[in-house]
């Protein structure tokens, strides 16, 4: 147990328990089975880390209020790994955070609960990210539930083609957006198969040229004919293929069209567009869906 530790907690970790491998400018660690509360700065940083592990998976580590991140990598932490850890309060929850001109790659955060922080449950601020994977996570109570501010990131499946998708993340009652992804540098960012529901903001955010600013599917028609459910609408977007993914939400999820998120997943469709719009129209079995409820869809780059 560390509690008010005035550095990073795994540092004061390391000296009370050799069972803890140090984080910091090596090639191979693993660290498990910890309760960190109260760190003044991170309570665990990985630092030129390279295939760090840090595994709550079969021995707990529970992260309490950290004044920064719960859980940081920077520097180059390519091939990392964050799982199974539960993390509670705190500025952020877990990061991976270099300047513009750094790369990690193949990071991986997965299998963690973070809830209540006060800026963002998961904070990617890299410039390249290709192949970090952001999956299978539970997110609630954030201020917003990840931010990516780089480029490269899978956030859920990597196709998109299964209804319960094992990749997927909860994110749910954040103060303000459920997903948010900022800046012309963060392009290339794959969102699909998540569970977005009751943030107060809205369930994906593009700012400031985030994603290219793609539009979102426009819905027009949600009709019910016997068992199936037929939805139409179109797809505004440069030239070539998207993944479309179809979602319902429960009435009392949102108060308005507007700000209709998507808690479950119907299914999808691949759309071409050869100029700059495509009509689309998909058909589901109703079971999912009940009278009152709310369709939405996505059409992540």
């Amino acid at each position: 147990v560390i509690e008010d530790s005035t550095n990073e907690g795994q540092r004061e970790h390391r000296e009370v328990s050799e069972n803890i491998a140090g984080i910091y400018n090596n090639t191979r660690h693993e660290l498990s089975d910890a309760w960190l509360a109260d760190c003044e700065s991170h309570s665990i940083r990985m630092v030129n880390a390279k295939n760090a592990v840090v595994d709550g998976s079969l021995a707990a580590i529970r992260i309490e209020s950290s004044k920064t991140f719960g859980v940081l990598a920077t520097g180059d932490s390519t091939g990392s790994t964050v799982k199974g850890t539960v993390i509670f309060q705190g500025q952020y929850g877990i990061g991976l955070n270099n300047s513009a001109v750094r790369t990690t790659t193949n990071l991986t955060v997965e299998n963690n609960i973070v809830l209540n922080t006060s800026i963002a449950g998961v904070f990617v601020n890299s410039g390249t990210a290709t192949g970090s994977t952001i999956r299978n996570n539970t997110i609630s109570n954030n201020q917003v539930g990840i931010r990516v501010a780089g480029s490269g990131v899978t956030i859920g499946s990597s196709t998109g083609t299964e209804v319960d998708d094992p990749a997927r993340n909860i994110i749910t009652s954040s103060k303000a957006q459920g997903i948010v992804i900022s800046g012309s540098a963060a392009t290339n960012n794959t969102i699909l198969s998540n569970a977005i529901y009751g943030n107060t903001g809205a369930g994906i955010s593009l700012e400031s040229g985030g994603n290219a600013n793609q539009p979102a599917p426009v819905l027009a028609t949600a009709t019910a004919h016997g068992l199936t459910l037929n939805v139409s609408g179109s797809l505004t977007a440069p030239a070539g293929t998207y993944r479309v993914q179809y979602f319902c939400s429960r009435a009392d999820d949102t108060t308005s069209a507007s700000s209709v998120q998507g808690r479950t997943l119907l299914g999808f469709q691949d759309v071409t567009v050869t100029g700059s719009s495509a009509a689309i129209e998909k058909a589901f079995a109703q079971g999912e869906v009940v009278a009152g409820d709310w369709v939405s869809a996505t059409a992540p780059l």
